[in-house]
């Protein structure tokens, strides 16, 4: 079976419906509310399977109508039957339901130039008429007709979060001679009974008010860990000899391949350059389509097919450039990974990955091996994204003859192959009613520079107004953005470049008794220490090393003389932090540079760091006085005349 299909994060509607009386909350303010949301799953022995899915939802606001005017179902055509048993539309004193013609079966990646991917599919219902006050109630079955892992299955659920929920039931029931590992949060525990041939796993959850929550995850983790897991996969080894196969036969590199590897490569002299160069075309050349496994199916389209197609899902990227560096005589393995959460060393599923990258052998230890993602398309050569790095990943190798070999877990790296740097300059005037213009001048590397080439990349130039007031917005800056430009995404060998005007009127007060303004630097974003829920004082975690360089040269009116503020210079073992600032006549020039050194701070340095912080903040709120020099003395009349 093909895993979590089920699971509401993945649907685009769902919900249900609360009849108001007097003992219930006032659910006014809210734009739906479940009443009921109800999944039963039916395991066989040979992995197939077949899945429930009973909802109903009342709609409270137009907010409720956008989200369920439309129903959308997607499933894989491949393995999988979708059916919809009923879509019932209950207003005050009547019901109906939907009509089959309603329903509409496309294969939206395939008629959008996609159509290597005509499996994947989206049953669509649109539900007439639609008003605040209706409810929706729908029921979907969805079979499992045949299992990639024959006598092997697996599934993961998530309980409705964010919304009221009056009742969610969760139902698994499994051959009672199957041995499964079942994992789930603290407190979220079922009741098993055993039925027949049959053992029955139920949950049953109520969430009547946002207050009323699951049981807290560890705070301290941003893990995204599903609420409830079963798998029938003894261990990550097993998960990973009955992957690899599915890689290793569609990595075979064909005449075309080999041709197109020896082209790349031509003129690289070392391993190192021929990989960069393969990975480049690979990356920025070969389109992603963005498609969970849960729903594009797990084996990969052949090398051949996806380098001809020129666009492929994670998986059919990593298997052309698999392909690509066995023509060039470099070993590649597929590792696969999740960009929620670090995988279970004691729980082995498929549904535990959600993403397929490179890892190229370096070394003995593992410490030294490459690791790449094409499928991000702008991400330079050896960058991972902050999601996946630091977190466990199946790797299965093989031996330099070829041979299969005991697939195993490594770690990714921790922090990017170089250290990240931001630089920021503002060059800028102040006229005589205190508007100001300025030119902003991003120069980047690192996990922020990743985000924004992506955001460029996906977005049309028409939007990019958006995009650079979002941006300006993020450091600080008030105003009207104007003239947005950036480097392109796609050059990955050198840091990643974007430049606006922007404008304010009103950004400083020249009619107050005393003249001052505030340097117009962005915001160093600063992290805050926190405490656990408890009280006590944490560790807090600062990510990546990374520097910010800042530079501003603001330019007043003629006249107009600034007095430089106050420099600060301060070093720690974590961080470091010196702004210095200068004054020529009308202009005054400012340095700001903050350097984090460790990933974290420890619990016996978070005094030190707060103190570092005020001070760095106290710095950035720094008021830049001004003075009016005087008008120039008239010349004086000549006594002799």
């Amino acid at each position: 079976m093909q895993p979590g299909t089920l699971n509401p994060a993945e649907h685009k509607s769902e919900t249900a419906s609360a009849d108001s009386t007097q003992d219930q909350p006032d659910y006014s303010q809210e734009p739906y509310v479940f009443e009921r949301f109800n999944t039963q799953v039916v395991f066989q022995k040979d992995g197939t399977s077949r899945a429930d899915l009973q909802v109903v939802v009342k709609v409270l606001s137009e907010a409720g109508v956008q989200r369920f005017g439309q129903l959308v179902f997607a499933y894989n055509s491949s393995n999988q039957k979708l059916e919809i048993i009923s879509v019932e539309i209950r207003k005050a004193g009547s019901s109906s339901f939907t009509s089959a013609s309603a329903v509409r079966d496309l294969a939206p990646l395939a008629s959008g130039g996609a159509p290597a991917y005509s499996d994947y599919r989206e049953k669509r219902v649109t539900v007439p008429g639609l008003r605040p006050g209706d409810t929706v109630a729908y029921h979907i079955v969805r079979t499992a007709t045949n299992s990639l892992a024959p006598d092997q299955f697996w599934f993961e659920h998530d309980f409705v979060k964010d919304v009221i929920v009056l009742e969610e039931q969760l139902e698994i029931s499994v051959p009672r001679n199957s041995v499964i590992k079942l994992k789930t949060d603290p407190g979220v525990d079922p009741v098993i009974s055993d039925e027949a041939e049959r053992r029955i796993y139920r949950w049953r959850i109520s969430r009547p008010t946002r207050e009323g929550k699951l049981p807290e995850k560890n705070k301290l983790s941003d893990s995204q860990v599903p609420d409830v897991r079963i798998s029938t996969f003894e261990n990550w080894e097993a998960v990973g000899r009955w992957y690899a196969p599915f890689v290793r036969e569609h990595a075979a590199p064909d005449a075309g391949v080999r041709a197109k590897a020896e082209e790349l490569a031509h003129g690289r002299a070392s391993d190192t350059e021929k990989i960069e160069a393969l990975y480049d075309f690979v990356a920025t050349k070969v389109r992603t389509i963005n498609l969970p496994f849960s729903l594009g199916g797990y084996v990969p389209h052949a090398a051949s097919e996806t380098l001809k197609n020129q666009y492929g899902d994670p998986k059919d990227k990593h298997t052309l450039l698999q392909a690509l560096l066995e023509a060039a005589g470099i070993r590649a393995f597929p590792a696969l990974i999740s960009s929620s959460h670090d995988l279970d060393p004691d729980f082995a599923s498929p549904a535990e990955f959600n993403h397929l990258i490179t890892a190229i052998p370096r070394g003995t230890d593992g410490k030294d091996w490459l690791w790449l993602d094409t499928a991000t398309e702008v991400a330079p050569f050896r960058m991972l994204a902050v999601s996946l790095r630091g977190k466990r990943a199946l790797i299965m190798p093989t031996s330099a003859s070829g041979e299969p070999v005991a697939p195993l877990l490594v770690r990714t790296p921790a922090d990017p192959p170089a250290i990240q740097v931001q630089n920021i300059a503002v060059t800028g005037q102040l006229d005589d009613h205190g508007k100001l213009t300025a030119h902003i001048h991003y120069s980047m590397t690192g996990d922020n520079a990743l985000t924004l080439r992506m955001a460029f990349r996906h977005t049309p130039e028409s939007s990019w107004k958006e995009l650079g007031q979002l941006l300006a917005s993020g450091d600080g800056f008030s105003g009207e953005v104007s003239a947005v430009k950036s480097g392109d995404p796609a050059d990955t060998h050198k840091p990643f470049e974007v430049d606006y005007e922007i404008s304010q009127s009103s950004f400083a007060d020249w009619s107050r008794k005393i003249l001052q303004f505030r340097l117009p630097l962005p915001a160093l974003g600063i992290p805050e220490s926190q405490e656990s829920p408890d009280g006590q004082i944490k560790p807090l975690k600062l990510g990546s090393p990374l520097e910010i360089h800042v530079h501003a040269t603001i330019e007043l009116p003629a006249g107009y003389v600034p007095r430089a503020p106050v420099p600060v210079s301060m070093s720690r073992d974590f961080a470091s932090y010196r702004s210095n600032y200068s004054v020529k006549e009308n202009i005054v020039e400012a340095q700001r540079d903050l350097e984090f050194r460790q990933r974290e701070i420890p619990e016996d340095l978070i005094a030190d760091y707060n103190a570092f912080t005020r001070a760095a903040r106290a710095d950035e709120a720094q008021i830049v006085p001004v003075e009016l020099s005087p008008p120039p003395r008239a010349a004086n009349p000549d006594p002799s005349k």
